[in-house]
């Protein structure tokens, strides 16, 4: 039996998602301050700026930061010898940089609905490897922030953005069906990020979401667990619909008569988790397992369940679809799928590479398994069905 509930209408994600990220967590290679001064040393390094770097206000606007953030790492700039002046002051590039300026490389566009501060912390990772095997192969990777180009109707934002930044190759992040299918139709070079939506002819790269949830559930069943839940945001996100598919599957190939499955959705608001979980604990087909996506709403998931005096894995256990760096300070455990952000940053290159060179790439679906890591969150049903 299988069971799909959705309570409330859906929020984008990247309206709900506001919150920053505290700099004292960030681990401090990809701290905001060194990746802004990245890409300040890049942009004078390739020749983007001749003469004056841009205002504070236009680049706090280009990078999606705070003035506070921005002034350290101008400060830090100013220092190493690449810009002379200060605040108060236009910034003028030091003849010193201007020696090291040759010609101006070609760009690999990252196009985010996040600013560098809400990325998962992986991407932040993968991006910064990304950026330095770009720039040994003499390409520059920039980053565009465009909320607005993930509207239901994106046409009027992308055609702005393609015409202010003309770059070798785009890698797309969190695209939604119609941002891929205005790229596919226009055949320019880009790259999905993440899972290709049905009907659209792209190269793409992601985790092989499917198969994750399949095995997930197939953990879950071996275990004696016959209520099972996938928890997971109402989203546009082909992946999602990816990990609905194997957990359908999982249920299929199971034929366990006796069990109950349920796929149900949230909104993505910590309240409505919350609620939702609560009701599903007080059903009369109180689940014993649980499959969760997306690091921020497990960690909800964990904390409401032990809230309400429910304990991990004795009375329910969690598997969480994603993986996160801070599941290594959460006790129990979490049981968890990990993707090397290494083979994924050496794949999306490859294809960024082929792109930016020849103009053009297979259409081919690249799908990344991922490594199970056995948590304490997982153990063996302790009711019967």
């Amino acid at each position: 039996k299988l069971i799909h509930e959705s309570l409330t209408p859906y929020h984008s994600e990247a309206c709900t998602q506001t919150a920053s990220t505290p700099m004292n967590n960030i681990p401090k290679r990809i701290s905001l301050v060194a990746q802004t001064l990245d890409l300040l040393r890049s942009g004078i390094r390739s020749g983007v700026w001749k003469t004056y770097l841009p205002s504070e206000t236009s680049l706090c606007a280009k990078y999606q930061i705070s003035r506070s953030t921005l002034r350290q790492a101008l400060q830090q700039l100013t220092r190493e010898g690449y810009v002379n002046g200060g605040q108060g002051k236009r910034r003028r590039i030091a003849k010193e940089a201007k020696k090291k300026v040759g010609k101006t490389l070609q760009t690999v566009a990252f196009l985010t609905p996040f600013a560098l501060h809400e990325l998962p912390v992986h991407m932040l990772y993968s991006l910064d490897d990304l950026r330095d095997h770009l720039f040994e192969e003499g390409l520059r990777l920039e980053i565009h922030v465009k909320q607005i180009a993930y509207s239901a109707r994106p046409h009027k934002a992308l055609e702005e953005l393609i015409h202010t930044a003309r770059p070798a190759a785009w890698i797309l992040y969190h695209s939604t069906p119609q941002m891929q299918r205005w790229f596919s139709n226009r055949g320019l070079p880009c790259i999905i990020c993440g899972s290709l939506h049905v009907g659209n002819l792209l190269p793409s790269i992601d985790v092989d979401y499917r198969a994750t949830c399949r095995h997930a559930a197939q953990l879950l069943l071996a275990r004696k667990h016959r209520r099972i839940v996938l928890l997971i945001p109402q989203s546009n996100l082909a992946g999602d619909a990816e990990s609905q598919s194997g957990f359908k599957e999982a249920i299929r190939e199971s034929n366990s008569n006796d069990a109950y499955f349920s796929i149900v959705h949230h909104d993505g608001t910590v309240a409505h988790q919350c609620k939702v979980i609560d009701r599903l604990m007080k059903s009369a087909n109180r689940p014993t397992g649980f499959i969760a996506t997306h690091p921020k709403h497990v960690l909800t998931t964990v904390g409401q369940l032990m809230r309400n005096q429910i304990r991990l894995p004795d009375h329910v256990s969690l598997i969480s679809r994603d993986d996160d760096y801070f599941f290594s300070y959460v006790v129990p455990s979490v049981a968890r799928y990990s993707v090397s952000t290494t083979l994924f940053c050496r794949k999306i290159c490859r294809i960024a590479l082929e792109l930016a060179q020849s103009g053009s790439v297979s259409l081919h679906t690249h799908r990344l398994m991922p490594e199970f890591i056995k948590g304490d969150t997982l153990g063996p049903c302790a009711i019967k069905s």
